[in-house]
């Protein structure tokens, strides 16, 4: 009796259904007539994923026995199903970052689970603007899957530098046509006030740099506005009467004829410029 010797098999993949079944048994032949009949000593159904062996046993009329064995290899190859939370919205706040909890979840069709990592992780601080997350499931074939989201965070509100200066941003001019023109060695009165969902900001520490330009692109190294001859402490904005402010002293600080970038970096993280020339 020769029954033919079977080449390893991968089972047929079932979506969904972590499990498989041997449904068709290896033939035998003989060179004597009579009844082949044929056993197999191993289940042939399997619920897990891996590599098999399954022993057949064949045997003619005359008590002639073959033995052939057979691998057979269960594979995994469905990734995880993971579900991210919506993009997120997420309110101002005078903190640098804020945490932000999320929950991230993962079901898979043969581990009961899967692991899952998030980076920025559930809890994280987030800054100011759009942060994207990913989060990628594995199973414990090696299947993994990666989702993204977003985490969009508000600023602190910001209507612009008040008089003297006025304007910031795209209100705040530029270098070939700066909003105000100051005499070196002077004092300017640097103001703003600032809200977070309608409530006026009252706490925090708001910074004041200086960056002078020898055109629209380059810039010299940053001035922190912290008066050389010691003044003031810091280069903070300190509050009066519900606004921030800064008595920038040109003279003190080491500023030149030129024009300057005011820049104030709100304790959010935001940043906020205007032009100015000194002459």
């Amino acid at each position: 009796t020769t029954p033919p010797q079977p080449d390893a098999d991968a089972l047929p993949v079932i979506t969904g259904q972590c499990s498989a079944s041997i449904t068709t048994a290896p033939t035998a032949t003989d060179d004597s007539a009579g009844r082949i009949t044929g056993a197999t000593t191993d289940p042939l159904t399997y619920s897990t994923p891996g590599t098999y062996i399954v022993t057949w046993h064949y045997k003619d009329a005359y008590g002639n026995v073959a033995i052939q064995t057979q691998t057979v290899v269960v594979k995994d190859t469905m990734s995880p199903q993971l579900t991210v939370p919506a993009d997120l919205s997420v309110s101002c706040s005078i903190e640098l970052l804020v945490p932000v909890t999320f929950a991230a979840i993962a079901t898979d069709n043969c581990d009961p689970s899967p692991s899952v990592s998030c980076s920025p992780a559930s809890g994280s601080g987030f800054p100011v603007g759009t942060t994207t997350g990913a989060c990628t499931a594995t199973d414990a074939s090696g299947n993994s899957s990666t989702s993204t989201f977003k985490v969009t965070r508000a600023a602190l509100g910001f209507a612009g530098f008040l008089p003297p200066i006025g304007g910031a941003d795209t209100t705040g001019g530029s270098f070939g046509q700066p909003v105000r023109t100051f005499k070196n060695g002077s004092t300017i009165p640097v103001k703003f006030s600032a809200s977070c969902e309608g409530a006026p900001v009252l706490a925090g520490n708001h910074r004041l740099q200086a960056v002078k330009y020898s055109d629209a692109t380059t810039a010299a190294a940053p001035i922190d506005a912290t008066p050389q001859d010691a003044a003031t402490t810091g280069n903070q904005f300190r509050l009066a009467d519900g606004q921030w402010h800064f008595n920038l002293e040109t003279k003190g600080t080491g500023l030149s004829v030129g024009i300057w970038q005011l820049s104030a970096t709100l304790s959010d993280g935001s940043q906020h410029h205007v032009w100015i020339q000194l002459k």
